[in-house]
């Protein structure tokens, strides 16, 4: 892991993990890489860590925060797919976005797809 989180971020976000094991969310979305997913989900307990909002008690989310965070999980993961099977690739812009476009095999299987 490249990064050190606190051990109550990481206490989370492996109480998280067991939970989308349990309800069988990576095996439904074909999600294979779950260490993307564990820092993921430290990245979020961080930022709710430095706002104060984390505590030992069990995890709590303001109203539709844990569908965002399964959404975006779901399409990262899906981009990263298309990424490793050549159809899409990505740059970063001025503004250190990452940008997607469609390599000239997705282009080609866009065409067959029309």
């Amino acid at each position: 892991m490249n990064n050190h989180y606190q051990p109550i971020v990481v206490k989370k976000s492996t109480k998280m993990m067991e939970l989308l094991d349990e309800l069988d969310f990576f095996k439904e979305n074909e999600i294979s890489d779950r260490q993307f997913v564990f820092e993921y989900f430290c990245d979020v307990f961080t930022k709710k860590f430095i706002n104060g909002e984390l505590s030992d008690d069990d995890v709590t989310f303001h109203e539709n925060e844990i569908e965002k965070y399964l959404i975006d999980i779901i399409i990262k993961n899906t981009i990263q797919s298309l990424i490793n099977d050549g159809i899409v690739s990505s740059i970063e812009d001025e503004n250190n976005e990452e940008l997607f476009f469609l390599t000239n095999l997705g282009k080609n299987i866009l065409k067959k797809i029309k």
